[in-house]
């Protein structure tokens, strides 16, 4: 049985459920001071993020009474006898796993019966716990019965939660050397629990399919490429090897942290960083020059342009356009006229964004052509197994960086 000491991670909201499950457990002390206190609470968050654990945690340490509603929209009679039943036995808990999966009518008479019982449970004798993938799902008179501060939205788990997260579903003996949970995490940001333990599920068949002893990590990446619907590449790309070479290169001189390149079997690829905070705008250019750097370096080493080009200057152009338009509304003055839809306007708006993305361009192309060794390196690596993680890459860049020493000081 889980409880909330046992949650990994989830800080700030560890800190709400004990808060939460202290009034469960001591209701009539908070009444003593003629405290109004809530009557429910909805945890949200994308499938496998963890909002049954947790929600069972809170149960578990309330140590009141659980009734489960399991029924679908039509099941009006059950959700007023679990209601009766709770009232009976209050103090207690009602719990309702996936409540937007009812249904997505605004109508429904389950939501409509639970709006009036919510509406109806008074002092917390009778406490609802509810969870949802999205909470925009449920109709808005019922969404407002839950109080903003007992909203709890789960968010995938940082790269060091991740690691102690996952942690179990490694501990096996069956797992290769060659595994590194940190790189993995890496390669799996924004993953979930179940996610994870599916990867590694596909991973162990396909092990044991080609007749490994161990499971490698080689294995981890094929299965989870797989889970994405992608195959990870059989013959190598020059073009896509230096193109996301050129991203991850230049994100690492320019300070940010590469997460893993991985190229796939449609002659394309992906380079991940790590997530981090966007705090200042210097943060969003970098961002930019990094965005842009795929096509420079393509463009500079194979002389070609490729479809991913085009699709990461759509996007780049598409939020520089976005940028420019919140500081032209800020006062800003970028334009001949402040009218949004008038010609004037939207010229100014595409020279702006276009010497913009041509500023990045200029950018992430002087660094390409200063740091020509570290870019092929990483391409001539990308041919041996095409991936390359969080460890690999900075073995590369961190090797760089000690020639270019040893150059200073035999040239000093």
């Amino acid at each position: 049985m889980a409880h909330i000491k046992d949650i990994i991670g989830c800080k700030k909201e560890v800190k709400k459920l004990e808060s939460i499950c202290d009034f469960l457990k001591n209701t009539d002390k908070y009444i003593d001071y003629n405290i109004k206190l809530p009557n429910s609470l909805l945890i949200c968050g994308k499938e496998g993020v963890g909002k049954t654990y947790i929600a069972e945690a809170l149960i578990a340490d309330s140590q009141r009474e659980i009734f489960n509603y399991n029924g679908n929209g039509n099941n009006v009679k059950l959700i007023k006898s679990i209601f009766k039943k709770a009232k009976k036995s209050a103090n207690s808990i009602i719990f309702i796993d996936d409540l937007d999966y009812i249904t997505l009518d605004d109508d429904c008479p389950v939501y409509e019966r639970l709006f009036k019982e919510l509406e109806n449970c008074e002092h917390c004798h009778i406490f609802v716990v509810a969870t949802v993938i999205n909470k925009d799902n449920l109709p808005d008179y019922l969404l407002e019965e839950f109080d903003n501060d007992m909203v709890i939205e789960l968010e995938p788990p940082q790269i060091d939660e991740a690691c102690e997260i996952f942690r179990p579903i490694f501990d096996v003996n069956k797992i290769g050397e060659d595994f590194n949970i940190n790189d993995f995490c890496c390669f799996a940001q924004d993953w979930t629990f179940s996610e994870v333990e599916e990867a590694f599920n596909k991973a162990a068949r396909l092990s044991v399919y080609e007749r490994n002893e161990k499971i490698s990590m080689q294995n981890l990446i094929k299965a989870s490429l797989q889970l994405k619907d992608y195959e990870l590449a059989e013959e190598f790309d020059e073009a896509t090897a230096y193109h996301e070479a050129g991203h991850a290169a230049v994100s690492l001189l320019l300070g940010g942290e590469a997460a893993c390149i991985v190229l796939h079997n449609t002659d394309s690829g992906f380079f991940n960083e790590k997530k981090c905070e966007v705090k200042t705008y210097k943060d969003r250019e970098r961002r930019y020059i990094v965005s842009v750097a795929g096509k420079a370096c393509e463009e500079i080493f194979t002389g070609t342009s490729s479809i991913g080009s085009f699709s990461d200057l759509e996007k780049v152009s598409q939020a520089i356009e976005a940028d420019v338009k919140i500081l032209a509304s800020q006062g800003f003055e970028y334009f001949d006229s402040i009218e949004y839809n008038s010609p004037a306007y939207n010229d100014a708006l595409a020279k702006k964004v276009q010497a913009d993305i041509q500023k990045y361009y200029d950018k992430a192309t002087e660094l390409i052509i200063q740091n020509r060794p570290l870019i092929e390196t990483i391409a001539e690596k990308l041919r041996d197994k095409h991936y390359l993680l969080y460890n690999d890459i900075y073995k590369i860049f961190n090797d760089y960086n000690l020639s270019i020493k040893k150059n200073n000081r035999k040239a000093g």
